[in-house]
């Protein structure tokens, strides 16, 4: 009785640990986010913003792996480009906060404006479980009205 219990326990917790290995399999890294930022700001120098963010909105195009995806903002806080949530472009989001009060827009402004690129951190809101998650993006200038970021979520 009591070894298999032992065994139960072992092969549950073994079936855990792979759960939890294949979920942050599919998490986006810190260097994989920087790498669709820059591609994302380099596309939109060579292919121009329309086909950019056309690309961008697209679900299974080239600027959407496991957890990540790009948006783009203009320096007023309008959302021109969003890779989860096309219901936020065109609206103005410079007020807003996370749910710890970060002006998390306003601070990604200053960033880029000051020194080109950098990572902020803030809350949002998980594309799968719509629950508010630490999360930290890349942003990075994009021209002189403009910044992108990809952000990673933090588990």
């Amino acid at each position: 009785m009591f070894y298999g219990m032992q065994r139960l326990i072992l092969v549950v917790g073994s079936m855990m640990l792979l759960a939890g290995l294949a979920a942050a399999a599919d998490m986006g890294t810190a260097t994989e986010a920087k790498a669709m930022c820059d591609k994302a700001v380099g596309a939109i120098k060579t292919s121009g913003r329309e086909q950019t963010f056309a690309a961008i909105q697209d679900a299974k195009g080239a600027y959407r792996a496991k957890d990540l995806y790009v948006f783009c903002m203009d320096m007023k806080g309008v959302m021109v480009a969003h890779g989860s949530k096309p219901e936020l472009i065109g609206k103005n989001l410079l007020e807003k906060k996370d749910p710890d009060g970060k002006a998390l827009f306003q601070e990604m402004i200053k960033l880029v404006q000051e020194k080109g690129a950098g990572w902020v951190d803030y809350k949002w809101p998980h594309p799968e479980t719509k629950v508010d998650t630490a999360k930290s993006s890349y942003v990075q200038k994009a021209g002189d009205d403009l910044f992108c970021g990809v952000g990673i979520y933090k588990q």
